[in-house]
């Protein structure tokens, strides 16, 4: 195997991985239900997987609870939009109670709070950024 065989295969891998970490289908179906932007889905996206390095969503229903939390979020966030909470349980196939639970369970928890923190930032910094190159563009 040559040293161009080892660069490809890498990039293959990094591709993959890429891929993986910005493509959630828990999250994707929420996006024509509400008109959501890709940037609030890669928000999301980005939402949903840190809460799962938590240790939040790592069971089947739960993953379904927190990706529509981490809509939720994101969209409060980016598009300052604030969903239908009932709606987000419906689509999301969870009740609302549970729903409500997690949403509880996420304002108790100290480490969700710096995670969401440290998102509103980042996101705060992208949105200057996009200002930035739109202003340079005109």
């Amino acid at each position: 195997m040559g040293l161009k065989n080892r660069r490809s295969s890498h990039k293959k891998k990094k591709r993959k991985i890429r891929s993986y970490l910005y493509k959630e289908p828990l999250v994707k179906r929420f996006k024509d239900k509400f008109g959501l932007s890709e940037e609030v889905i890669d928000a999301a996206t980005l939402i949903f997987r840190l809460f799962v390095g938590l240790g939040k969503g790592l069971s089947s229903t739960q993953k379904h609870s927190y990706s529509a939390v981490a809509v939720w979020y994101a969209a409060k966030l980016i598009e300052e939009k604030e969903l239908s909470k009932e709606k987000l349980a419906e689509t999301s196939d969870v009740s609302s109670r549970t729903l409500a639970r997690r949403f509880r369970d996420l304002e108790d928890d100290e480490d969700s709070k710096k995670v969401l923190n440290y998102v509103k930032h980042k996101i705060k910094k992208w949105s200057e950024k996009r200002e930035r190159r739109l202003q340079n563009l005109l």
